[in-house]
C-alpha cells in the first residue's frame, strides 16, 4: 500500500515539477540503488529526494547550493554527471579500454589461424 502511495504521488509531482525542478531532478541520481536519476526513479527515497529539491527550490536556493548540499549529504556519487569535468574521462577508458582488448583478441585470432594454416599445408 505504501509503495503505491509512493507511485501516486510521484506521477502526481511530476506533473506539478518547473522545468528548473525537473533539470536539478534530472542530475541527481536516487541514493537508494545508485543507477537513475530521481526525476524517473520510482522509489521512496527518490520521492524524498524531490520533496527535499522542492523544499530548495522554493527557499530561494541556487542550482549550485542545491547541488552542493546533495553532494554534502549523499556524497558526490549523488550527481549523474561527476563533478570537475571527470566524465569524458570516465566514459573514454572503458571505451578505449575496449578498443584496445578488441584490437588484440582480433590480432590474436589472425595469428593463430596463420599458424594453423602453415601447420596444415606443410
Amino acid at each position: 500500500m505504501r509503495l503505491i502511495l509512493v507511485a501516486l504521488a510521484s506521477v502526481l509531482s511530476m506533473a506539478q515539477t518547473t522545468p528548473r525542478e525537473r533539470a536539478l531532478q534530472e542530475k541527481l541520481v536516487a541514493a537508494c540503488c545508485w543507477n537513475e536519476s530521481i526525476a524517473f526513479h520510482r522509489s521512496e527515497t527518490a520521492a524524498e529526494m524531490r520533496a527535499e529539491l522542492k523544499n530548495m527550490i522554493d527557499a530561494g536556493l541556487s542550482d549550485q547550493v542545491i547541488l552542493q548540499r546533495f553532494q554534502d549529504k549523499y556524497s558526490s556519487r549523488v550527481l549523474i554527471e561527476p563533478a570537475g569535468g571527470k566524465s569524458l574521462l570516465i566514459y573514454s577508458v572503458p571505451a578505449a579500454l575496449t578498443a584496445v582488448c578488441a584490437a588484440g583478441l582480433i590480432w590474436l585470432i589472425r595469428r593463430w589461424v596463420r599458424r594453423a594454416q602453415a601447420g596444415g599445408g606443410a
